[in-house]
């Protein structure tokens, strides 16, 4: 038989392999999806999307009806198939949760979905790899920060964060989610990586993991967190706060999503975990130089040293536009990562002064003129650098904390209200002023340099009980220290 060209396009039109058939999931499959035109409806029963399923389908629509649970067994590069699901048009959750396969101690599995179009979460969707990181190997419970023990390294990427949470003890960290948008994200339901709490057991809680999402704009209320998991009885430590990252591909509101990455409670004489990152980038941005945001829900770290550290697993250089402390939150530079903030608006909150920078023997590049308020800089080791060359006004209810040997090389101006100090002693001499002023020393009215009750906490190691320039009141102790040059 001779077909015309008429003929032949009208069967290769009916053809079944080119129809967009609708696949719906009701406990099982109608139509089982096998093109990459196929439409998916999802209306209940538990699903497993894997690699017997396709890996691009042309649209997603998961009913308001929906109670149950779709896991993606997506993977990182190296463990296998499926990497990624595409959905090429609109991708719509109603109702229902989104996860990945749970982990053990390799990072193999994430949920990874790219979607051509439109993206919406409503109020009642939950998407989540809660509990879904490291089950074994490392247990620091470190990831964006350290643990509430001071536990690290910290690692991964702050503006595209990929990786799992560690656990901490037996409590597993936060899992991975990334979700490119081409389109619109209408998010009023939940995308959550959080670390797995303790409970009653006298363990610490994991680390949260990593949420990137890349989206052309972004509107509505919901939430992304990557938080720390608690502990709940005992000396243990809160988890870290993991990544959390959004990358406008388009526009400059971030709508009235909430961010959050805080580190989890602890017990006893461990702290709370050190926050995470929440990272905000805008069309107008430069690329990975948006806003970094450090916020810990008002949970000052009580162990010295935890903070969220730039990356203490690799040597990194960062800038942001816009760096925002608040709520406790401590910036970590450790020995080996510069921090570049010649044109970086800092933005602390006025509360308190919890918040600040800890120069951990890495380097703060600032301007020659610098100057900040109503937060700290820490010098906390050896090696670090922070110079600017002209002058450093600290302001109002901003602290200079020095626990080395430091110099600057220009003026240095403490405005009223604003504090040189250095950290507590317990019972030996680790921590004084010791600075150096290549240019002039000002003092104004109201502020202090204040050290008081920093000094030996406990008897030992101390020379003296009580005695110092002179005996104590009962003549027990032994003075001791230069009359001339007193350092002690």
């Amino acid at each position: 038989m001779n077909l015309g060209p008429r003929s032949l396009l009208l069967l290769l039109l009916a053809s079944p392999a080119l129809a967009n058939e609708v696949c719906t999931w009701t406990n099982g499959w109608d139509n089982v999806p096998d093109e990459a035109m196929d439409q998916v409806v999802i209306e209940s029963g538990d699903l497993t999307w894997d690699a017997s399923l396709p890996d691009t389908v042309a649209s997603w629509d998961q009913k308001n009806s929906y109670s149950n649970t779709v896991t993606f067994d997506t993977r990182f590069p190296g463990q296998g198939n499926p990497q990624l699901l595409t959905i090429s048009g609109d991708c719509i959750v109603s109702n229902g949760t989104w996860t990945h396969t749970d982990n053990a101690g390799t990072e193999t599995y994430r949920l990874n979905v790219a979607i051509g179009a439109n993206f919406e979460i409503a109020a009642g969707a939950l998407v989540h790899g809660d509990q879904k990181g490291f089950a074994s190997g490392t247990a620091s419970g470190a990831h964006g920060g350290k643990s509430g023990g001071g536990g690290g390294p910290t690692y991964g990427s702050i503006p595209s964060p990929i990786n799992l949470g560690v656990r901490q003890s037996n409590f597993d960290g936060g899992g991975a989610i990334r979700i490119d948008v081409t389109g619109a994200t209408t998010l009023n339901g939940t995308l959550s990586v959080a670390g797995r709490n303790s409970g009653d057991h006298w363990q610490g809680g994991g680390a949260g993991g990593s949420i990137w999402l890349t989206t052309g704009s972004l509107t509505g209320s919901g939430t992304l967190r990557a938080n720390g998991g608690s502990s709940g009885a005992g000396a243990a430590s809160g988890g870290s706060g993991g990544r959390v990252s959004i990358i406008l591909g388009g526009g400059t509101s971030f709508g009235g999503v909430t961010c959050t990455a805080y580190g989890g409670q602890g017990n006893g004489t461990s702290g709370y975990g050190a926050a995470g990152t929440v990272y905000l980038e805008k069309t107008t941005d430069t690329a990975g130089v948006g806003e970094l945001i450090v916020d810990n829900n008002g949970n000052a770290p009580t162990t010295y040293g935890v903070s969220t550290d730039l990356n203490g697993s690799e040597a990194v250089s960062y800038e942001f536009a816009r760096l925002t402390l608040r709520n406790s939150g401590i910036l970590g530079i450790g020995s080996d990562d510069t921090l570049v903030m010649t044109n970086t608006t800092l933005t602390p909150d006025t509360d308190d002064d919890e918040e600040g920078i800890n120069i951990a023997g890495g380097t703060l590049t600032v301007p020659p003129t610098f100057a900040y308020s109503n937060t700290f800089i820490h010098v906390s080791a050896s090696g670090s650098s922070f110079d600017p060359t002209t002058s450093l006004t600290v302001g109002t209810n901003g602290i200079l904390l020095l626990d080395v040997p430091h110099a600057v090389s220009g003026d240095l101006t403490f405005e009223s209200g604003a504090r040189l100090t250095h950290t507590d002693n317990v019972n030996s001499e680790d921590y004084r002023v010791d600075l150096t002023i290549g240019g002039d020393l000002v003092f104004a009215t109201g502020s202090e340099a204040n050290v008081d009750f920093l000094g030996f906490r406990t008897f030992s190691g101390a020379p003296g009980s009580g005695s110092h320039g002179g005996e104590d009141g009962l003549g027990s102790g032994t003075t001791y220290g230069s009359i001339h040059a007193p350092t002690n």
